[in-house]
C-alpha cells in the first residue's frame, strides 16, 4: 500500500502542476494490474478530492465496472475529463453472445466413437447397425 500512496502522491503534484502527469498516472495503473479495480477508482478519488476538497466525485458502478461520478459536475469534472478518464482502461460492455448452438447429439457421439475406436472397429460398428 505505500508504493500506491507513492504514485498517488505523485500523480496529485502532477495533476496541481498540470504537466507530466500521464507518467504518473500510468504507474498507478499499472500498479492495480492495469485494470480498472475498485482500488484504482478509490485512489483517484482521494486524489480528487486533496485537489478539490469540495469536489462531488464518487464512485459508481457503470456497465459492472467501478467509475468515478461526479452528481453536479463540480469542482475536478474538467480535471477528470480532460486529464484522468482518456488515459484510465477502457469501460468494456459484457458481451452479449447470446445462446449457444444446440449441438446435434447423434453428431456429438459420432464424434467420440472416432477418438475412442480405429478405423476398422468402427467400420464393424456400422456394419453391425
Amino acid at each position: 500500500m505505500k508504493q500506491a500512496n507513492k504514485w498517488l502522491d505523485a500523480l496529485v503534484a502532477a495533476l496541481a502542476a498540470k504537466k507530466a502527469h500521464e507518467a504518473a498516472l500510468h504507474a498507478l495503473i499499472a500498479h492495480h494490474g492495469g485494470k480498472r479495480t475498485l482500488d484504482l477508482m478509490n485512489d483517484l478519488c482521494d486524489g480528487l478530492r486533496v485537489l478539490f476538497p469540495k469536489t462531488d466525485a464518487e464512485i459508481k458502478v457503470y456497465l459492472g465496472q467501478p467509475n468515478v461520478s461526479f452528481p453536479s459536475k463540480g469542482a475536478g469534472y474538467e480535471t477528470w475529463r480532460t486529464m484522468i478518464a482518456p488515459h484510465l482502461p477502457k469501460i468494456k460492455a459484457a458481451t452479449t453472445g447470446g445462446t449457444r448452438k444446440a449441438s446435434d447429439p447423434v453428431a456429438a457421439a459420432a464424434k467420440r466413437l472416432k477418438q475412442q475406436f480405429t478405423a476398422a472397429q468402427l467400420r464393424r460398428l456400422v456394419a453391425m447397425l
